[in-house]
């Protein structure tokens, strides 16, 4: 049996998407979680120690309330199906 291979020209073309959309069609336990917050003390510990490590190594910053009052933006997750409207605009009109 032998391989063919076959030459085919295509066009990738780039859409944007968001991503909690795709979040939460795949983990959908989160909304359970959310509903019943009872996290185990350790794991919630290890939890934000660990974001701290990898905020440490990567020298960036991570907002988050678990690092201290005021550390987390007002509006959390931040909704963009609003803004996600101009990209969609802009592929509907051919740019």
């Amino acid at each position: 049996m032998g391989i063919f291979l076959i030459k085919k020209d295509f066009k990738l073309i780039w859409k944007p998407i968001l991503v909690g959309g795709i979040f939460n069609t795949t983990n959908p336990g989160v909304y359970e979680a959310r509903k019943n917050p009872n996290p185990v003390k350790e794991k919630i510990n290890y939890y934000f120690e660990d974001l701290k490590d990898w905020s440490n190594l990567r020298n960036i910053i991570i907002n988050y309330d678990g690092f201290g009052k005021g550390s987390s933006p007002e509006v959390f997750p931040v909704n963009c199906v609003k803004q996600m409207r101009g990209p969609f605009m802009f592929l509907d009109q051919g740019f």
